[in-house]
């Protein structure tokens, strides 16, 4: 109950320019205080059941440091929070026995809190994963788009050696696309991963088209 007023408190008080860096602070110095049942909690992230959610096992996850959007994740001094973040996800995946689940970071005008955060559940209900061959090509069109917009971003085995030519490549992209107003969302496709790869996202924006 505390857990969700405070949430909605966030979601309020974020909306302001100013006072939304407050809420990143607070999970930089004062994480510890959120009174919630923590799954993960280390020096970089924290995971704790989402105050509302959306999905059953639900679960959100955040980085210990004032990072206001997936962007920003993305510059070389947050690196090594967002592969905190995957690390996090993928041992709650296994932890739980899930077989398929979904784990996902909302951008632009879809992201309600300003405070970088990444969503996980069970299920893919919101994207449709890639078993294709890469051939090479690091952003393509997804063959089978669930979304009006729809980009694979395959990233090779070895993807953390020199992760910074690809960060500069996908804010690129999502610039290009003008998504950073736009609004968007990354899904991250652990596995099945296709031959070569090492990780797999989904850039996916707009409607949803049916299947």
């Amino acid at each position: 109950m505390i857990g969700a007023a405070l949430f909605r408190f966030a979601r309020w008080l974020s909306k302001h320019p100013i006072t939304g860096k407050v809420i990143g602070w607070g999970f930089q110095y004062g994480s510890w205080l959120i009174p919630v049942r923590r799954l993960v909690d280390t020096d970089l992230v924290t995971a704790f059941p989402h105050p509302k959610p959306s999905f059953d096992d639900h679960v959100l996850v955040i980085p210990k440091r004032a990072i206001a959007t997936f962007l920003d994740l993305l510059e070389q001094k947050n690196q090594r929070y967002l592969f905190a973040l995957l690390e996090a996800a993928q041992a709650l995946g296994k932890e739980w026995g899930w077989d398929v689940y979904s784990f996902g970071v909302n951008g632009g005008v879809y992201q309600d809190v300003r405070q970088v955060h990444f969503h996980l559940y069970c299920g893919q209900m919101h994207y449709q994963a890639f078993d294709g061959e890469v051939g090479g090509s690091m952003v393509f069109e997804h063959p089978n788009p669930r979304r009006a917009s729809h980009q694979i971003v395959a990233l090779p085995v070895n993807w953390q050696d020199g992760f910074d030519v690809f960060a500069e490549d996908l804010s690129r992209l999502i610039q290009t696309h003008m998504l950073r107003y736009a609004g968007y969302t990354i899904f991250v496709q652990f596995d099945p991963l296709p031959e070569g790869c090492g990780l797999v996202l989904h850039l996916v924006s707009g409607e949803r088209r049916h299947s």
